[in-house]
């Protein structure tokens, strides 16, 4: 049986919609060598933090009864850098234009800001590229590649 932590960002609908889902599948899961645990769910108000797994329906009844799951006083963004977790399940609203704090927590959890290695990938594909570029013209001016188009009967 696998051991997996895991946090919920966002105790909305969606959120909840989760923690609803993993009460129903529990023993699913289980069956395919699964114990998933949820050690962290975070809402607007704070977050309840508990490693040795965190009661969902007490959670579900908490948010639905007093609006907020919020036992301590931390935010998703701190659950994703400090809580033992092998998944985060990130649920916030985000903005079309911004982000929003989808955005921050995706950053929190990376480490980096999306796209920072994006030259870099450009620099490789052109290189890529134009080295196939180079290899085409090399072949064409050899007569390797009029051979080879004939031996293939193209």
């Amino acid at each position: 049986m696998r051991k997996v932590r895991a946090s919920i960002i966002g105790f909305g609908s969606v959120g909840q919609g989760v923690a609803e889902v993993l009460l129903r599948k529990g023993d699913e899961l289980k069956s395919l060598g699964i114990d998933l645990d949820v050690v962290a769910i975070a809402d607007s108000k704070g977050a309840e933090v508990n490693l040795a797994g965190i009661d969902l329906k007490a959670a579900l009844g908490r948010k639905r009864e007093f609006g907020t799951v919020a036992i301590d006083d931390l935010t998703g963004e701190d659950v994703i850098k400090s809580v033992d977790h092998d998944i985060v399940i990130e649920t916030t609203p985000t903005d079309i234009e911004t982000g929003g704090v989808g955005l921050v927590n995706m950053v929190a959890g990376a480490g980096e800001v999306p796209g920072h290695n994006s030259k870099k990938l450009a620099e490789i594909i052109a290189a890529a590229v134009l080295a196939g570029e180079i290899s085409l013209i090399g072949a064409q001016a050899a007569g390797h590649l009029a051979k080879a188009h004939a031996e293939l009967g193209r």
